[in-house]
């Protein structure tokens, strides 16, 4: 044991997906009707913290298929400009543990604005409430859900083609990348854990602090040292 702690491998951990990724990203690749599913899927893992086993098929979901989003279980209101995101199991949640809505509020006119996208992609390929969230037809016309080979292989293109090292990311890099960024941009820790399902503080192995955030800590320390008794005047320095 004291050999591992010494000379042990650290863990790897992929990197989070940026908004600016994200953006390269929207800007690099045609939105076919076949890459909008992609892509929106991507931004919905993104923004609800959700796993990939959410949204495609393979791995985790072949074991628990329930885990996967349903046509149904993602619904727009243009009233509100918002997307209803309703998860009935995950990891932490299991054994009818009870569903949980998310909400993703859209901003209009930004480039990563998930509900123009979403709505895009309803409209070009309609399907059942009780099918796949994202779903294309085949060459029968059948449609056929995400797999989780296509969301991956297709994320790592698209970084290339951006211009990023695909090999520093996966499709968790999703999940860890909304994390980060609402927490960066000063979302209240615990509305981040909740919304991520996180039943433990084991969500802040995910989120990086930005170098903005990391001078705060020291430069927050020295104003409140200028505010006591003796520390606020800088004294002359003395030679020798």
């Amino acid at each position: 044991k004291g050999i591992k702690r010494l000379r042990g491998t650290p863990v790897s951990r992929k990197l989070a997906i940026t908004p600016a990724m994200l953006g390269a990203m929207a800007r690099a690749v045609a939105m076919t009707p076949d890459n909008l599913r992609v892509w929106c899927a991507m931004l919905v893992c993104f923004y609800a913290f959700l796993r990939k086993s959410h949204v495609c098929v393979g791995g985790a979901t072949l074991l628990v298929p329930h885990l996967l989003l349903q046509r149904q279980h993602v619904v727009i209101d243009l009233a509100a400009y918002a997307i209803s995101v309703t998860v009935r199991f995950t990891k932490t949640a299991q054994y009818n543990a009870g569903a949980r809505t998310i909400v993703i509020q859209g901003v209009r006119g930004g480039l990563l604005d998930p509900v123009r996208w979403l709505a895009r992609y309803f409209a070009m390929v309609p399907a059942p409430p009780d099918s796949p969230c994202f779903v294309a037809r085949d060459a029968q016309g059948q449609l056929r859900p995400l797999q989780y080979a296509a969301l991956v292989g297709r994320l790592k293109a698209w970084l290339a083609a951006a211009r990023y090292d695909p090999a520093a990311f996966s499709g968790h890099s999703l999940r860890r990348g909304g994390a980060t960024a609402a927490f960066q941009a000063g979302v209240d820790p615990l509305f981040i854990r909740l919304q991520g399902g996180w039943s433990s503080d084991a969500w802040l192995l995910y989120v990086g602090m930005s170098p903005v955030q990391k001078r705060q800590v020291t430069l927050r320390m020295q104003q409140a040292f200028l505010r006591m008794p003796g520390l606020g005047a800088t004294p002359a320095v003395r030679g020798g």
